[in-house]
């Protein structure tokens, strides 16, 4: 049985490999990919055999692609609007126009989604179910603005380790909503007192006050007795 026909570009060269490096040694590829090689149980490496399943190889190119779609494009399905509204998206985000089903994940392993992810999951349905949760939750990662690819690789690392994640706290929504609406009010006030007068706004970056509020509340817990803060023009007499 053939298992690389209709096979092209960079996925075939990956797969291709790991097959190699099966046949020189088992034990030298992930379990998972060796229980799928070894399910296949392919009787020759011949490229002009037609007697191939190319819906497996198929599922398995389709499960890297929507992993590496989740990884590029998940920010913009990303739920940021504490108002509710729905993210724009991408229809390449989802299992099903890449031809996959639940099912099929569930029957993959999980090492095709590789990073972090594939260490602490079971089949590829349980990686690419935690890898929409790192790029697409309330967080939106975006990399592929990072030239250096060592730099790209730790980011990514990083981001879907958890190891930079601050703790999912309950967030306190009415002090959040007192924050706010002191920061609006002081602003208002502002422009009633000072019509006309040249100063530099905090609108657009009202959630700053909150945020600073949080932080110096940590490092006093921390016990930091002095905060050097630099900032922009945009909302500095409202921080102070």
């Amino acid at each position: 049985m053939n298992l690389w026909h209709m096979f092209h570009g960079p996925n075939s060269g990956y797969v291709v490999e790991l097959y190699e490096r099966y046949l020189q040694d088992p034990d030298s590829v992930d379990p998972d990919i060796r229980a799928l090689f070894e399910k296949w149980n392919p009787e020759t490496f011949d490229s002009t055999t037609t007697d191939a399943h190319p819906q497996d190889m198929d599922k398995i190119v389709a499960t890297v692609n929507l992993a590496q779609a989740i990884r590029a494009f998940g920010h913009l399905d990303a739920d940021l609007d504490p108002l509710g509204s729905n993210p724009p998206g991408d229809s390449y985000l989802n299992a099903t126009d890449h031809n996959l089903s639940e099912e099929d994940l569930f029957q993959l392993p999980s090492s095709l989604v590789r990073g972090p992810i594939a260490e602490s999951t079971s089949n590829a349905y349980e990686a690419i179910k935690k890898l929409r949760s790192v790029y697409s939750s309330k967080i939106g990662y975006e990399d592929y603005h990072i030239n250096s690819h060592e730099e790209r690789k730790w980011f990514r690392v990083a981001a879907e380790s958890g190891k930079y994640r601050p703790p999912n706290d309950p967030i306190n929504e009415k002090l959040l909503l007192e924050n706010l609406t002191q920061v609006e009010v002081f602003e208002r006030f502002l422009h009633r007192i000072f019509p006309g007068k040249f100063r530099f706004s905090i609108e657009g970056v009202d959630i700053m006050v909150p945020m600073i509020n949080e932080m110096v509340g940590l490092a006093a817990e921390s016990d930091i007795h002095h905060i050097l803060l630099g900032m922009s023009h945009r909302g500095r007499i409202n921080v102070m």
